[in-house]
């Protein structure tokens, strides 16, 4: 059987993006948002006025560098990697690209240029899954899709993993349902 071709987005899906960015943002503008108060993927709407562009202010290169691994991401990253064809895939400001490159490079062994792919319309993309935390990038893709959950993406109905150690599974789910469309 040939390998799967698997998209894996980046920010907030293995790695701390928001929770971090909030963090930045709370200490500058002296206020309290919570990670679980965001329940749009427009984190804007959550913002004091004063913040223009929390992108732009604070998504250095830096900030890239320093993101921390979400829970079990790495494990089981590493051990579809054995099997499987990775790729990660990001919409991230080019600004960021090294960084991000460098950031990936550091926490996989593996990982070289050729596994990153900068993208923010997500649908181009000719893969088997694509994991991702934003539900738009998952609609009208040709890929079977499995979202990460978060507070912006609750409302939808979709195959969903509620951490790392259950995205196995649900791959499992979308070669099931990629061969049954072949057998059709």
């Amino acid at each position: 059987m040939d390998k799967l071709k698997i998209g894996i987005d980046m920010d907030e899906t293995i790695n701390t993006f928001i929770h971090d960015l909030i963090e930045k943002y709370n200490d500058r503008y002296d206020d309290i948002l919570t990670f679980n108060e965001v329940f749009d993927y427009n984190i804007r709407k959550f913002l004091k006025p004063e913040c223009k562009d929390i992108f732009a202010e604070f998504c250095d290169n830096e900030f890239m560098s320093n993101l921390k691994l979400v829970a079990g991401a790495k494990n089981v990253i590493d051990k579809l990697h054995e099997t499987e064809d990775i790729y990660f895939v990001t919409a991230g400001y080019p600004e960021t690209v090294f960084a991000r490159h460098k950031w990936l490079k550091r926490h996989f062994e593996w990982y070289n240029h050729g596994n990153l792919i900068i993208c923010t319309n997500k649908q181009m993309l000719k893969l088997d899954v694509l994991i991702d935390d934003h539900y738009d990038n998952l609609i009208n893709g040709c890929y079977r899709s499995i979202l990460i959950d978060k507070p912006w993406n609750r409302k939808y109905n979709t195959i969903r993993a509620y951490n790392w150690f259950e995205v196995p599974q649900k791959i499992n789910e979308a070669k099931n349902i990629s061969r049954k469309d072949d057998e059709e």
